[in-house]
């Protein structure tokens, strides 16, 4: 019986040194496992990118506007609200210290009194191509959006002062760097920006808001180019990377320790990979849409060496936000519309 004894033994330490955890988010040799779908919601357009607070979800719906969500039961998702715009809405965000909805339309930006719907701010000359923003407190929304025919910005300063004028005034700064290509996205990060555009990688971007009026110079401090078609980016964690999505050449991890000198640490390219155009982040983990597969997660924690875990498929995907608080992802499809998802996975 020794024998036998001894064989069960030695199983069941193959068993369990097959069982251990390995660093970083793992589904086995299946990444379709790496994610629950929590539900699928047809909206009234076709569903172009969102963005979510609290248990509210703003879809950017096209020609439907804005519609507003209640996600507090992710798995039904119930309309409680929209916002009529003048033409189709391809970009949204939702500045809850502004209590502002601020949309991209084709070409203009826009935004709207959460709670009248009022019109507050628009600008724009036909060819914006996106946008973020910053709160200056107590009474200042920065605007930053990209032009991408003219390789420049528009930094529009509104202001809003609740006692003598409660409507918001705007200042506009054209600032147009020599990015040379077309801007294609951008991310705020303190008194930095970083923009993506295309063949010509990456560029960083220097500014102080502080500097409102003719002074107000930014500057390019560093720059670099990637293997593929820079399309988005996102700022890590530490603050330390960026994560690129890099069209054919998939994600990219670069290091901007060093402002002016921005270096690629680090790459992953999935399987079936042609198309990276957007990408977000939850603390290590990477999320990318590949324009006709779906989404891909990657395990960044250590940014040399990045970990493709997870993948959902999707087939026209096109908007995705992380909410932090419970690792949620919303993500839009024009054909699927509004789809929530959960990790299978401990990230």
């Amino acid at each position: 019986m020794k024998p036998v004894r001894y064989l069960s033994l030695i199983v069941s330490i193959v068993l369990l040194a097959g069982c251990a955890t390995t660093n970083g988010p793992s589904v086995g040799n299946n990444p379709q496992f790496a994610f629950q779908v929590e539900s699928t919601t047809i909206t009234r357009g076709l569903a172009l990118d969102v963005w979510v607070d609290g248990n509210t979800a703003y879809v950017a719906d096209d020609q439907y506007g804005i519609t507003v969500w209640d996600v507090t039961d992710l798995k039904h998702p119930v309309l409680i609200d929209s916002i009529l715009t003048p033409e189709r809405v391809k970009e949204i965000a939702y500045s809850p210290e502004a209590g502002l909805v601020i949309a991209m339309l084709p070409g203009f930006i826009t935004a709207y009194d959460r709670t009248t719907k009022a019109l507050q701010i628009q600008h724009g000359n036909g060819i914006s191509n996106a946008f973020r923003y910053k709160v200056i407190p107590p009474d200042t929304l920065l605007l930053i959006e990209v032009e991408p025919d003219n390789d420049g910005c528009q930094f529009l300063f509104s202001y809003k002062d609740p006692l003598s004028n409660p409507q918001w005034t705007s200042d506009l700064h054209s600032f147009y760097a020599p990015v040379y290509g077309t801007l294609t996205s951008l991310e705020l990060d303190s008194n930095y920006v970083y923009f993506a555009h295309g063949q010509h990688g990456i560029t960083i971007l220097k500014y102080d808001y502080m500097t409102i009026g003719p002074g107000f110079a930014p500057t390019v401090t560093g720059r670099i180019n990637t293997p593929g078609l820079a399309q988005d980016l996102v700022i890590s964690r530490d603050r330390n990377h960026v994560f690129v999505a890099d069209n054919q050449s998939g994600l990219q991890v670069v290091d901007i320790s060093d402002k002016t000198r921005p270096r690629i640490v680090g790459n992953s390219l999935p399987p079936n990979v042609n198309d990276a155009v957007r990408v977000r982040a939850y603390g290590d983990t990477a999320i990318f849409i590949e324009q006709f597969r779906g989404i891909y997660a990657v395990d960044c924690s250590n940014p040399a060496s990045p970990h493709y875990f997870g993948t959902y498929a999707s087939n026209d995907p096109q908007g995705l936000f992380i909410r932090e608080s419970d690792k949620t992802i919303f993500l839009t499809d024009l054909d699927q519309g509004l789809i929530i998802l959960k990790f299978r996975v401990n990230l």
